[in-house]
């Protein structure tokens, strides 16, 4: 029906016709409101589409950067020495410890020559000579501890060679010259304590000769005797026999 027809009617038939004019205000309110929330809802819905292809992209960043930082971790495992391994070099007390870290500098060491092959070959250069200096300097202590060992050995009338100076002696093989330096004083020190060891045991022997004299004379006495006994007879039987 037509608004306006309807209107006149309600206006005739009134009091209705107010009613009717709160009901359209309230009509228009809601639609107007309807189409606030409509475009609301399309403001969030670009905005939630801002947001999940921001979310995507630092997602995304997130996996590039997890990924950058195993690499990292895996360079430095393969190319850097450990606080712990850097002070098992340098440290005073030698143990297993240093011989480990050792091992570590070598496997480095043979690393950096895989980056020489690639487009690293500075870092290559430059990560090989710190391993360089790092290693003399570990060879270096080990020789130099080798010898304080030796000398101990030297000096010990029951020398014991340990497991952890048979750990050194294989790792200086890797240095012959140093190897050879520590091999001779090790032998001069064998030298001068088997030396050592025969003076002492004349020693003991002489002593011991000292301490029973009567003894030997005693035994020594019959026998000659008995020796003397058998050359007479001996001689009184070829005088015999040559009368004969």
């Amino acid at each position: 029906m037509n608004r306006t027809v309807f209107a006149s009617r309600v206006d005739r038939e009134s009091p209705y016709g107010s009613a009717l004019d709160a009901v359209e205000t309230e009509v228009g309110g809601l639609s107007a409101c309807c189409e606030r929330i409509s475009a609301s809802l399309n403001s969030c819905s670009a905005l939630t589409g801002n947001m999940v292809a921001a979310t995507e992209r630092l997602k995304q960043e997130l996996d590039n950067v997890t990924n950058r930082q195993e690499e990292v971790s895996t360079f430095l495992h393969n190319y850097q020495l450990t606080p712990e391994e850097v002070s098992a070099l340098r440290d005073e007390e030698l143990d297993e410890g240093f011989f480990k870290a050792l091992s570590r500098v070598q496997e480095i060491h043979a690393n950096c020559k895989v980056l020489l092959r690639t487009h690293h070959q500075r870092a290559g250069l430059e990560l090989m000579d710190v391993m360089a200096v790092y290693q003399e300097g570990a060879y270096e202590r080990l020789c130099r501890w080798v010898q304080t060992e030796c000398r101990s050995l030297g000096d010990n009338d029951t020398p014991e060679v340990s497991e952890l100076l048979k750990t050194a002696a294989r790792s200086l093989r890797e240095r012959p010259v140093l190897f050879k330096y520590c091999a001779e004083e090790a032998d001069d020190d064998g030298e001068e304590d088997l030396e050592e060891r025969g003076k002492a045991e004349e020693g003991m022997s002489e002593r011991e000769e000292k301490e029973d004299p009567e003894d030997d004379d005693g035994e020594g006495g019959l026998e000659d005797d008995d020796g003397k006994e058998d050359l007479e007879d001996g001689g009184g039987g070829g005088d015999e026999g040559g009368r004969r």
